[in-house]
């Protein structure tokens, strides 16, 4: 109990530095570095449609993570999903939460995990066995133990369009955190934002999903340290 407890003070002192962003540059691109410092190597290019977590800052520059690795980038190159319009929440509820203004909607439902219904591969650990798998995809949230909870839909209307996102943009993601859940929007590139920080301890993930001109575009996860 120890651990979890001083493990969620840690998580919550963290995500609450970083979050997710985009770059803001009117080339359309920004160059990530491997330290911060301008001279540094170019280690990686970010562009317009790429969505990365930001750590902390390091004076003027953030250290951000990516598929592969880390680098830096100006605080100037930088423009939070939360600091777009926040879709207010006008429902909730421990399984179902919903976001409404004018035209968007989103709503977002959760279920039990129930492991008789899932194809779970198991690696033992001395006396233990730690979840590896579920339905043959690694998994987030869960830290190799059984699941207590899964997505069950995540649906939203946006203008002309109502649809729940994809299978695969759920797929694998447990123990989903409704409380630490927010939706923005960006009217200028007709885009929303979908972001999550999820597990209820140890496995803690960081979650965005990208609807633009309202079709689903990709999910973006992290571990927020």
């Amino acid at each position: 109990m120890k651990f979890h407890l001083s493990f969620a003070f840690i998580f919550i002192a963290i995500y609450s530095s970083g979050q997710f962003a985009k770059i803001d540059d009117k080339d359309g691109y920004v160059n990530l570095r491997k330290k911060p410092d301008v001279k540094s190597e170019i280690i990686k290019k970010f562009t317009e449609q790429d969505i990365f977590w930001c750590l902390w800052p390091e004076g003027d520059w953030y250290q951000v993570d990516f598929k592969g690795g880390s680098g830096y980038i100006h605080k100037s190159r930088i423009k939070f999903v939360s600091s777009f319009q926040m879709i207010p929440k006008i429902k909730t509820q421990p399984d179902d939460l919903t976001f409404q203004k004018d035209s968007i909607k989103v709503e977002i439902k959760i279920k039990p995990f129930r492991e008789s219904e899932n194809r779970i591969e198991f690696r033992a650990r001395g006396d233990q066995k730690d979840v590896m798998k579920i339905n043959g995809g690694e998994t987030w949230g869960n830290f190799g133990m059984i699941p207590h909870t899964e997505y069950q839909s995540v649906y939203y209307s946006f203008g002309k369009y109502a649809q729940s996102l994809p299978k695969e943009a759920i797929f694998n993601l447990y123990n989903p955190d409704l409380n630490r859940t927010d939706v923005y929007f960006d009217g200028v590139s007709n885009t929303m934002y979908i972001t999550a920080s999820n597990s209820d301890g140890a496995g803690a993930y960081v979650l965005v999903w990208v609807i633009k001109d309202g079709k689903y575009k990709k999910r973006e996860s992290a571990v927020p340290f």
